[in-house]
């Protein structure tokens, strides 16, 4: 099988998965109500929630120094503040909408530089399937609206978002939200999820920017879901994301160039995460690849237009641990250690670089942690990004940055 074919195939899967989820509710209900009692679920009432999270840095790379006069840089930041809002909508149905309250930034701070709102999520939710064929567990939900992306949240589950971004995110692959709809399968015994998207593409932060869709399935497994062990939440994530882009040539004209292209340019992504999200014992290893084409040329008779495809991967990992409560699972112990590391090759077939190998980024986190309750946490972290194989007119300046980060629930 061709990878078109592969491409094309696992589409169509992604559109199987959503539209039936949308299309067959009722028939589903009534296939399921006449072989086992129908399970009342009770959609909570209003419910308020948010999470806060910040930090002081001290920045004391070369270039850092360059920047403020030979001097170090220090910051008081607060890097997010998530407020969510979800209420019942009817039967079966209910709303969810979270804000994101960031600072402005780039060509948007010459307007307003301060903290502003913006929607992150804001969708419908309908649970219209509950212990199918009389499986508990084994649900299933349609959304619609600014919705979760494949992947981002679900990694969150196992990195705190609070120190940094994912990998995923934070090398460019995807947004963490979109708008579009989806459909989330969970599965019975505990056995993990299956979640499917189809999405505008440019993310939460931006509207619609052409007529192409992205199109994303998550399968995630917990082979141990049903135990009482340590590993009890390992999972096993595979990903697919498949998307477009329109051709900056899409609206050209002739005789002064070949005409539109109308062929979008391939945006597609894949990954999977193998992981571990107990208290005591958090663990992630990620690898993900990302291929998308680029276009050269006029598109003229003089200057044909020409289309290539480039790769890049990311591979990372990290470990977060609670020694004290790992040696001894039976008391709760507020201290724990942690550390990450990321590799992220841009261009994998990139000869641009030293020596023939392609230019690499590499960050390294590592600190402590200690909650100060149950819902108030300080982390001392040490980040630092390093760029490898790059040639020295191109070597961009190291980034070395100590933090204290605070992270807050309510």
């Amino acid at each position: 099988m061709s990878f078109q074919a592969s491409i094309r195939r696992a589409r169509s899967l992604v559109v199987v998965v959503v539209a039936a989820a949308f299309a067959a509710p009722h028939a589903a209900l009534a296939q399921t109500g006449s072989a086992t009692p129908e399970t009342k679920v009770v959609t909570p009432a209003f419910d308020f929630s948010g999470l806060f999270f910040g930090s002081f840095s001290y920045r004391t790379d070369s270039a850092a120094k360059l920047a403020n006069g030979g001097k170090e840089r220090t910051q008081f930041n607060i890097d997010r503040v998530y407020l969510t809002f979800r209420m019942p909508a009817g039967d079966d149905g209910s709303i969810r909408v979270t804000t994101d309250i960031f600072q402005q930034a780039g060509a948007a701070a010459a307007y307003y530089a301060g903290w502003v709102v913006r929607i992150k999520y804001a969708y419908f939710q309908y649970n219209f399937l509950h212990d199918i064929g009389g499986m508990k567990g084994f649900n299933a939900v349609a959304r619609i609206g600014a919705l979760h992306t494949v992947s981002v949240d679900h990694y969150e589950l196992f990195w705190p978002r609070y120190l940094e971004q994912t990998g995923i995110e934070r090398n460019g692959y995807f947004s963490s939200a979109d708008v579009g709809v989806a459909a989330l399968v969970t599965l019975p015994n505990k056995l993990g999820e299956v979640y499917a998207t189809i999405t505008n593409g440019p993310g939460y932060t931006s509207g619609e920017t052409d007529r192409f869709k992205d199109y994303a399935l998550r399968v995630s497994l917990t082979p141990f879901g049903a135990g009482d062990g340590i590993f009890k939440t390992f999972t096993i994530s595979p990903w697919v994301y498949l998307g477009k882009t329109a051709s900056a040539h899409q609206n050209d004209a002739t005789p002064a160039t070949n005409g539109p292209v109308s062929d979008g340019l391939n945006r597609n992504r894949y990954g999977i995460l193998i992981g571990n999200r107990d208290r005591r014992l958090t663990f992630g290893v990620n690898y993900a690849q990302r291929t998308e084409t680029f276009e050269s040329g006029a598109n003229s008779v003089a200057s044909p237009l020409v289309t290539a495809d480039t790769a890049g991967t990311l591979t990372d990992g990290f470990v977060i641990v609670r020694p004290f409560e790992l040696m001894n699972g039976s008391k709760k112990s507020p201290f724990g250690v942690l550390a990450r590391y990321d590799n992220f090759v841009p261009k994998s077939s990139s000869i641009a670089g030293v020596g023939g190998s392609a230019p690499s980024q590499q960050r390294t986190i590592a600190g402590i942690f200690w909650d100060l309750n149950s819902r108030a946490t300080l982390a001392l972290d040490y980040q630092a990004l390093n760029f490898s194989n790059y040639t020295p007119a191109a070597q961009p300046a190291r980034q070395e940055t100590l933090f204290l980060h605070w992270n807050i629930n309510f």
